[in-house]
């Protein structure tokens, strides 16, 4: 892990901030998770660069995964008309969670299809963009198993009741069917340019 520490210290640098001022800003607010947060962020962040030092990922997705850090915690950590930002109604039919889950697993769609690239059949891009949506979905759900029992133990962590689960997983398919559209065009341009040039 040390080795991607040093090679992404500044993405590392940055998250680091990020999330100690939102934690802040948490405990400035009174959030009673602000503390758990914190620790979260250390926790994911150390789990994907042990993963990147065995698989080196993208360093577009790293920052990408960062960036999904630092719109994730003010979500729990700051308010809006008394409620926490993720219940927040961006529009009639989006909430601030919503987006979150969204972009993150467009994200986590992108890193299946980045770690695998090795494996994903060229020459079947719909196939490939199948893989990398049920990799997105299959992670979206664990993470709602995970949000389940932390919102069983906690009640006051705010993670909601069965709809808004249901909700986000149909905002976590969003995303992954996104990042299996952008998987499926970036092997069709390749597959393409063989024809052209064959011809």
């Amino acid at each position: 892990m040390l080795d991607s520490l040093t090679r992404n210290r500044d993405i590392a640098a940055v998250t680091l901030l990020y999330a100690v001022g939102w934690t802040a800003v948490g405990i400035r607010n009174g959030a009673s998770i602000a503390l758990p947060y914190l620790v979260e962020i250390i926790f994911l962040g150390g789990v994907i660069l042990a993963f990147d030092s065995k698989r080196p990922l993208d360093r577009n997705l790293l920052w990408a995964f960062s960036g999904w850090g630092f719109i994730h915690m003010p979500g729990g950590l700051t308010y809006v008309d008394g409620d926490v930002l993720y219940e927040y109604w961006v529009l009639p039919f989006l909430r601030y969670d919503h987006i979150v889950h969204i972009l993150g697993f467009a994200v986590v769609g992108l890193a299946v299809a980045n770690v695998n690239r090795r494996w994903l059949p060229v020459d079947a891009p719909r196939v490939a963009g199948a893989v990398v949506f049920f990799g997105a979905m299959g992670i979206g759900a664990a993470n709602e198993v995970v949000e389940f029992v932390i919102g069983e133990s906690f009640p006051s962590t705010n993670v909601g009741d069965a709809t808004n689960l249901g909700l986000d997983l149909v905002a976590n398919a969003i995303g992954g069917g996104w990042a299996a559209i952008v998987t499926t065009r970036r092997l069709r341009v390749p597959a393409q340019k063989g024809v052209d040039e064959k011809t």
